[in-house]
């Protein structure tokens, strides 16, 4: 954010200096208060639908299923039929269960959500701060709405935008680099559940094709 420039005047460069602070201080403000509220959820489950809008405004994809959260780290994303998916985050790991290709995918979750809205949701406030900028915007419906844009421009995401209703996240908005549009809209949520270990293990089925090794064992 630019809110800065060169003045031969004292008074102009007071007045930009208390712009600045200003800028920043609003800046630290909404990332705190969407720090508040991803604290409060501990763990949430809820049913989601997913849309995925290409530039035209044609569909490209539509899917629904569940998810489970646990902060920090653990995380539960399956996909319903027609297109059948399964992720699961057990802490240090990701696998990606795709039951039509009979394939299991192995990669260092730290690494796949190193900028993505699943780093947004599970991990902390240092991990916020780094890799995300945080504007609160006007929500529908009298919902908080935050807008987050990535800080490294190598990000796959152009930005991310959560909503809240009553301290549940409602909504989630990703716009990427190819102007393509996901809308994920939650229901049924549920927070602070009370979630069994297994939720976040994932055990490999027999004769699937294994990409990739485990980094270590997750803990708990």
């Amino acid at each position: 954010m630019k809110c800065w420039r060169r003045a031969t005047d004292r008074w102009r460069r007071a007045g930009i200096a208390a712009a600045l602070v200003g800028c920043c201080q609003a800046g630290a403000d909404d990332a705190g208060r969407l720090n508040t509220l991803l604290d409060a959820m501990q763990s949430y489950t809820a049913h989601f639908e997913q849309v995925v809008v290409g530039t035209a405004g044609r569909l490209l994809e539509a899917s629904a299923g569940t998810i489970h959260l646990e902060r920090p780290g653990r995380f539960r994303w399956e996909s319903l039929p027609p297109h059948p998916q399964l992720l699961v985050a057990d802490g240090a790991n990701l696998y990606v269960f795709d039951a039509e290709l009979a394939q299991v995918t192995i990669q260092a979750a730290q690494e796949v959500f190193r900028d993505s809205p699943a780093q947004v949701l599970m991990q902390g406030p240092a991990a916020l701060a780094r890799h995300f900028g945080v504007a609160q915007e006007a929500g529908e419906d009298g919902a908080l709405a935050f807008a987050l844009t990535p800080t490294d421009d190598r990000s796959l995401y152009r930005s991310i935008r959560l909503e809240f209703v009553d301290g549940l996240l409602k909504r989630l908005d990703i716009l990427d680099h190819l102007d393509q549009a996901t809308r994920i809209t939650f229901s049924d949520a549920v927070l602070n559940p009370e979630l069994p270990p297994a939720t976040f293990r994932f055990e490999i089925p027999e004769g699937v094709d294994v990409i990739g090794q485990p980094v270590s064992a997750a803990a708990g």
